[in-house]
């Protein structure tokens, strides 16, 4: 440890004196001016063995202060203290080549979103080149979401939501079948645009689309019977008619087609009709009073008080409208009646 007061030897001193003060200053620089407190005097680049911290400091070269240069035992330590940890840091990073990235990837987010963005080529040479954009971002419908935007950045194409609903700007496809909280849309092999609706009991009714000039078919839970269907007009083919399973029809006109009984309802009806005579025919309509078709004829003879008749009955159609008597006989009165 050593320090001098002095770094310059004053002009005309003995031998001995300049031998002691050129050995002071020279051990002095060679212990880099060590003591517990800076030297007394000070020059640009000097270096100060601080022993009170053990520190190495240099002067700074405007000798405004002291630069702190490592431990004095071994002023390179911090230095290979802060490469150590930058070298471990590093292991752990990924190359912009080659690598392949394990766990997850965070990213921060500033004013409310964060965005990832990366060319797509298109075309030869990325002649047409395009960016897309996705995005978290807190829409409109108040929730947070996924958003995946287009080129010029100007509309969201699709959008997962914090809420676990999808939004898309457009028409969605799929290759196979898109399910949606347990409906298929879309079967292949079927030539036909179909929607599966599934019932709680895990049961499934298929609603398609109709070839032959458009419509809707429904298909039973088997996947093996159209068990109904409708023409685009509404109606069943040529038919005008809309048909179910097992030969029921029901047409635009309202009339329906009954399998059990082989015919339609309006020639059901209309037998009827013809069976009774017609509505508003031959027979009187409900409540209508009955006429008599028929004049007043008398049936049998009742002699009171003596051995003749005891009784007597107004035959058949005759109908009993009442009665006829003398000093010792009655008679039946009777008419036919007919329904109008």
């Amino acid at each position: 440890m050593a320090q001098v007061y002095n770094y310059q030897v004053p002009a005309h001193p003995t031998g001995l004196d300049m031998r002691v003060q050129l050995n002071a200053i020279i051990l002095a620089l060679i212990g880099d001016n060590a003591g517990p407190t800076e030297p007394a005097e000070l020059y640009p680049g000097m270096w100060w063995g601080n022993t009170a911290s053990g520190r190495l400091m240099r002067r700074r070269n405007d000798n405004t202060g002291w630069v702190d240069v490592g431990p004095l035992d071994d002023p390179l330590q911090d230095i290979r203290n802060a490469v150590n940890s930058a070298n471990n840091a590093i292991a752990g990073k990924v190359n912009r080549s080659g690598d392949a990235m394990q766990g997850d990837l965070w990213f921060g987010r500033v004013d409310w979103e964060w965005t990832i963005s990366w060319p797509l080529m298109l075309g030869a040479g990325g002649s047409n080149e395009r960016n897309t954009l996705i995005r978290y971002s807190y829409n409109l419908l108040g929730v947070g979401g996924l958003e995946y935007l287009n080129s010029p950045r100007n509309a969201v194409n699709f959008a997962f939501l914090d809420n676990a609903n999808f939004v898309a700007r457009e028409s969605i496809r799929a290759g196979y079948r898109l399910s949606l909280g347990g409906m298929d849309l879309g079967a292949v092999g079927t030539g036909y645009g179909e929607i599966e609706l599934r019932s709680q009991d895990g049961t499934w009714m298929r609603m398609r689309g109709r070839s032959s000039g458009g419509g809707m078919q429904w298909v039973n839970h088997a996947y093996n019977a159209v068990v109904g269907e409708m023409d685009d007009g509404g109606s069943y083919s040529n038919l005008g008619e809309m048909r179910m399973r097992w030969g029921a029809a029901w047409v635009s006109d309202g009339n329906l087609y009954m399998p059990w009984a082989g015919n339609w309802l309006s020639n059901v009806i209309g037998d009827i009709n013809n069976r009774i005579g017609g509505l508003g025919g031959a027979f009187a309509t409900r409540n209508a009073e009955c006429q008599h078709n028929s004049g007043l004829a008398e049936f049998g003879r009742i002699v009171q008080g003596s051995s003749g008749h005891g009784e007597v009955t107004c035959p058949g159609p005759w109908v009993m409208v009442g009665l006829r008597g003398a000093t010792w006989e009655t008679w039946a009165r009777g008419i036919v009646l007919r329904n109008n």
